[in-house]
């Protein structure tokens, strides 16, 4: 595989990625003015309640996914002795 044909995978991923991440935003936004149209006759605040419960949840979610695909550099702390 050339250098040139790696360049060309890496921005091909990278472009993926964008894509994905703006389906996965178009997504959330979509589920918040569900929710929000669903509820629209109870109080602001239990609107809000559930705003939270949703953001936490992504949150919880991105973390647990950014912990699954962190992978310390193996072998570093053998090689400092």
């Amino acid at each position: 595989m050339t250098q040139a044909e790696i360049v060309t995978l890496i921005q091909n991923v990278h472009e993926q990625y964008a894509v994905l991440f703006a389906q996965a935003l178009t997504v959330s936004f979509a589920v918040i003015v569900a929710t929000y149209y669903f509820l629209h006759r109870t109080s602001a605040r239990f609107r809000v309640a559930v705003l939270f419960t949703y953001l936490v949840g992504m949150l919880v979610g991105i973390v647990a996914y950014m912990l699954f695909w962190w992978r310390p550099a193996g072998g570093t702390a053998d090689d400092v002795r």
